[in-house]
């Protein structure tokens, strides 16, 4: 089975935990994660990449992902670009020119996989192109997914995506386990009301929790 060697660039601990963790269980990919600009470009200069997985918005601190796709591009020009990002409508392409064969984007979303997602990375890495929309949930008002939430679900979320799993969160909220797997149940319903066949609920319900928060602003373990 041929494999390719992806760097992926996330700034969001949380996420870049989700996603590799997502990732590094196909065996296509062999997979390095940084979480800026600069030590990925250090990166590439001690490896041979054959696609990048970035995030858009890097911090204050680095260049945004497009810059550092350009760049990139500069450095090895046969590499696959792919933005995984809410903001990944920016980065798709003015010109239809070469230069902008295997660039991909794909809008962060609770119901992409693992598989979906090396699929793009090796078209990317061949020089194919994918623009992947946000899924039609998040389209619409993802502030009222965190708004359904309890108070408590919402505390349980807060946990969750920064890694905690049910004996953690049970312990940190002082709750029996039983009693957060209960309330996990009725939030997969709530967060992932139609799943498709072998969703990961968990992860899909993080992803869908972090993006409605980022527009909500309401957080999860104050």
């Amino acid at each position: 089975m041929k494999t390719i060697r992806v760097l992926y660039v996330e700034d969001d601990p949380t996420l870049l935990g989700i996603v590799s963790n997502l990732l590094e269980q196909q065996p296509e990919l062999q997979l390095v994660c940084v979480s800026d600009s600069i030590s990925a470009l250090a990166k590439l200069d001690s490896q041979v990449f054959q696609a990048a997985l970035l995030d858009i918005s890097l911090g204050s601190d680095s260049m945004s992902g497009i810059e550092l796709a350009h760049q990139i591009r500069r450095i090895n020009p046969e590499i696959g670009i792919v933005f995984f990002s809410q903001y990944a409508e920016s980065a798709r392409p003015s010109s239809k020119s070469d230069y902008y064969m295997g660039w991909s984007t794909i809008a962060k979303s609770g119901d992409l996989d693992g598989k979906f997602i090396t699929q793009v990375l090796l078209d990317a890495a061949i020089g194919k192109s994918h623009n992947v929309e946000v899924d039609e949930p998040m389209r619409q008002m993802p502030a009222e997914l965190v708004q359904s939430l309890s108070p408590k679900q919402v505390q349980i979320m807060g946990y969750l995506s920064q890694g905690y799993d049910t004996t953690k969160t049970a312990i940190a909220l002082k709750l029996a386990p039983i009693t957060v797997r209960a309330e996990l149940t009725k939030i997969y319903k709530i967060l992932v009301p139609t799943p498709e066949p072998g969703t990961d609920l968990r992860t899909t319900a993080v992803l869908r929790y972090l993006r409605a928060q980022a527009h909500s602003g309401r957080l999860g373990n104050d």
